[in-house]
């Protein structure tokens, strides 16, 4: 203004001068010039200071992004620093989220602000135009006034100023400024306040970045305390409150309950925030897999998380009688193994409570609380297996103590009554053995055969009780072995001719292999003929009429021999395969017992099942082995058996 009256009056002086009134119009000149000077000296000192306030208060924003690197004080701060040092009557900050919602907000110079958290922006108006065009727009000023956008004037302002706070073409927010003056805002200002617009939107962005990171990394820590306080325990009941205690330090909730699938149905297994008078437990949630709207079915059909903002405009949903009334709910799976096993679900008693931010560490949670779950489940079928088990074992060792009780009553009745048989026995053994000798006998053919029966019987029955007492004494452990220089050879050629008679009988032929370098063993003589008359006996039994025995040996041990191992092979009807083991066992019978036949060498002969149990521990005393092999048991294509002798040369 000033320059266009001093261009004014430059003309009025040049028709002064032209009219002859040079005085005059040379002092008005003076006057003008001064003027000019004065003007433009102000505007410079007018820029210079509000430059100066520029640098001030771009010094002192960022003094206060770095006392305050998240949003608690940030935007507060911003605006109360614009205020102070701008004078202006009214700021306001408002942070949009993608939708230009409000989703933060801080203002001075009102109570009441012109938008809430929540509220969409109206693009007709100068703040909601402003974060649409992505510049500034300002009211009653014709430097960045746009047609057809309504001021948000609050009452008594006359000026307003919208700034977008930009990040590339991403809009934070916008800054709000108003004043009680009339074209508050000329080109210096709105330049100079776009500056420090783009400095809070920088601010506002790093705040946002460490915001976030904070948050991850308090997230993946309280994750992590939670791992460690869910695998603490590994019972199933402790698990189920922890998980749900844990729960709320990840994401907020009025109540919750924890609800696993069974039997076609939801069960509510653990509950938090319930009122006492309810029985939360006893909830049970059909599932309907025919309603595509079902709540649960999405669940479990997406196998992700499901935020409702208010549940009571949700036709489906059921009030459960004596709660509290639910707004927000927030429903998160339970996966293992690729399997939707359960859900957590989150209530707020307020509406818009969950975000889909909130659904990121609610899903993390849940996969830790899965593998507890699992974990918590699989040590339970382990417990109750342990505990059946040693119910059983328990069970088991009361039937071997009850078994081992009466095998001992057994062996000890044997004992007795072999001992009681003994003294009788060799009584009629002796008398019928001098009757046999009386010449009234011997004259009596008749009388010769009862009497000789009767020996013979003495003699077969006094063998049958010294087995006993074998079998006695093998399982008291009480066998008296002298242990010295034995022969194998002649021990095995004398049991060969006490058995002539009955090979000879049965057309058996029993084949020595040669024992020149079979080397004296130290052993029990009579033990050792007692454990091979048993086996030559139990060959001769079990192979037919003009069968074959035959005996050979090896030496084991290189290069000095240690043991001795003796093979008697046969052309018998051999051994089935479950019974290898089991003709070594006290009593066992082969065949038949009803069709039981007695007799030491005649085929198939039956007897008390002995001779193998007593062979057994002999050997064993001696510290050998002794078993069985065979091909199989077959009458018709005599397979044969093998019995296979180890003894150690020197007992230790």
């Amino acid at each position: 203004m000033a320059a266009l009256a001093g261009l004014s009056v430059v003309a009025w002086l040049a028709a002064q001068l032209a009219g002859g009134k040079l005085v005059v119009g040379l002092m008005i000149t003076a006057v003008v010039i001064t003027l000019i000077i004065e003007t433009s000296r102000y505007r410079t000192l007018r820029h210079l200071n509000l430059l100066r306030r520029q640098a001030q208060t771009s010094s002192a924003l960022g003094q206060e992004i770095t006392a305050n690197p998240d949003f608690t004080g940030l935007l507060a701060a911003v605006v109360n620093l614009l205020q102070t040092e701008f004078q202006y009557d009214y700021v306001g900050l408002y942070l949009l989220d993608e939708n230009l919602l409000v989703s933060r907000l801080a203002q001075v110079g009102q109570t009441v602000p012109l938008l809430s958290v929540g509220d969409f922006l109206d693009t007709r108006q100068v703040i909601g135009a402003a974060a649409l065009q992505r510049e500034a727009i300002c009211v009653n000023n014709d430097l960045c006034e746009l047609p057809g956008i309504t001021p948000a004037l609050l009452p008594r302002m006359h000026s307003e100023l919208a700034l977008p706070l930009l990040i590339g073409q991403k809009v934070l927010g916008v800054l709000d400024i108003q004043s009680r003056e009339a074209a508050a805002f000329d080109a210096d200002h709105t330049l100079v306040l776009q500056s420090l617009a783009a400095q809070t939107a920088v601010a506002i962005r790093n705040a946002v970045l460490y915001q976030r990171e904070a948050g991850r990394r308090h997230l993946a820590e309280t994750l992590y305390d939670i791992g460690l306080a869910l695998s603490g325990t590994l019972n199933r009941e402790e698990v189920l409150g922890n998980i749900l205690e844990q729960l709320a330090s990840v994401v907020a909730y009025d109540r919750a309950a924890l609800l696993l699938h069974e039997d076609g149905q939801l069960e509510i297994v653990a509950a938090r925030g319930f009122p006492p008078d309810t029985q939360p437990l006893q909830i049970r949630v059909s599932l309907n897999s025919d309603d595509p709207d079902d709540i649960y079915m999405t669940i479990h059909r997406t196998e992700k998380p499901l935020v409702i903002p208010d549940v009571t405009k949700l036709p489906g949903w059921t009030h459960v009688a004596g709660l509290p009334e639910a707004k927000s709910w927030l429903g998160v799976p339970l996966l293992h193994d690729k399997q939707v096993i359960g859900m957590l679900s989150l209530v707020r008693e307020t509406g818009g409570a969950y975000s889909h931010e909130d659904t990121i560490p609610a899903t993390t949670f849940a996969v830790q609380a899965a593998v507890a779950l699992h974990n918590a489940e699989l040590y339970n079928k382990i417990d109750q297996f342990n505990r059946q088990l040693a119910y059983e074992v328990e069970q088991r060792t009361q039937a071997v103590l009850q078994l081992a009780r009466l095998d001992q009553a057994k062996t000890d009745f044997i004992n007795v009554a072999a001992h009681e048989l003994r003294t009788p026995l060799t009584t009629i053994k002796g008398y019928s053995q001098m009757l046999l000798q009386e010449k009234i006998i011997t004259e009596n053919s008749l009388q010769q055969e009862l009497v000789s029966g009767i020996y013979h019987g003495a003699v077969r029955l006094h063998d049958i009780v010294n087995n006993m007492l074998n079998v006695a004494k093998i399982d008291n452990q009480a066998l008296n072995l002298h242990f010295q220089s034995v022969s194998l050879v002649h021990l095995l050629e004398r049991i060969h001719l006490t058995l002539a008679s009955s090979l000879a009988e049965r057309s058996l032929l029993l084949i020595m292999e040669p024992t020149a370098d079979l080397p004296e063993i130290e052993a029990d003589v009579e033990g050792l003929h007692t454990v091979f008359s048993h086996l030559l006996m139990n060959a001769i039994k079990y192979t037919p009429d003009g069968g074959r025995i035959v005996i050979r040996h090896k030496l084991i041990g290189e290069p000095s021999p240690s043991h001795i191992e003796v093979i008697l092979s046969d052309t018998g009807i051999g051994i089935p395969p479950e019974a290898r083991d089991l003709i070594f066992s006290k009593f066992y019978q082969t065949g038949q017992v009803a069709l039981h036949s007695t007799g030491k060498t005649k085929f198939k002969g039956g007897g008390p099942g002995l001779g193998l149990a007593i062979v057994r521990g002999i050997i064993e005393a001696h510290n050998g082995k002794v078993w069985a092999d065979s091909p199989g048991y077959d009458e018709a294509a005599l397979p044969g058996s093998h019995f296979h002798v180890v003894l150690p040369i020197y007992q230790s």
